[in-house]
């Protein structure tokens, strides 16, 4: 099997390519920033307009669609597709559903996330403050630790303390975030 980076380069070349814009996240997000984790599969977040140009774009790799709305998720669109043997998935306005309400991803209302290199490419990556919140939404205790770990030693964005004061209405959410806030 291709390094799981080599196919990131080959979906953000062609992403670029069409000037789609895109962030990678879950646990490839975290290997970018440091967090020696696993990566199983990529997780790729789009606008939900761009959904019928990524799936063009992709047509050739037989994407997927699913319905993942019962799951706890209310992402408008969701396609898995496989690449040299990796598990793609492209979300499309990718959204949870908690019992304060459904918490929806956004590309542009929110700081910049981060530039990384990837085998001498830039690629985008959703930031680790993002990524907190979007684990301890999911309850995936697992990666919420290791995230917290790494901010113990690393500093949070005082940027996303404004963005996430927005959003933060519940309370085990603020126990997991008023550490990195109010530093």
């Amino acid at each position: 099997m291709h390094s799981w980076m080599e196919i990131v380069v080959e979906i953000t070349q062609r992403l670029e390519k069409h000037q789609i814009p895109y962030e990678i996240g879950g646990s490839a997000s975290l290997w970018f920033h440091g967090i020696k984790t696993e990566v199983h599969d990529l997780d790729f977040l789009f606008d939900v307009k761009d959904q019928a140009r990524v799936l063009a774009l992709f047509e050739n790799d037989h994407p997927v669609l699913e319905n993942r709305s019962d799951s706890g998720y209310h992402t408008s669109g969701f396609a898995e597709l496989k690449i040299r043997g990796m598990d793609v998935d492209l979300m499309f306005g990718f959204a949870i559903a908690h019992e304060h309400g459904v918490f929806r991803h956004q590309l542009w209302d929110k700081p910049l996330p981060s530039r990384v290199e990837c085998l001498g490419k830039i690629v985008i990556v959703a930031s680790l403050e993002e990524w907190l919140v979007w684990y301890a939404l999911m309850r995936r205790e697992e990666k919420v630790k290791m995230i917290q770990t790494y901010f113990e030693t690393h500093r949070f964005c005082p940027v996303w303390k404004h963005y996430w004061k927005r959003f933060v209405w519940n309370e085990s959410l603020t126990k997991i975030l008023e550490t990195y806030l109010d530093a």
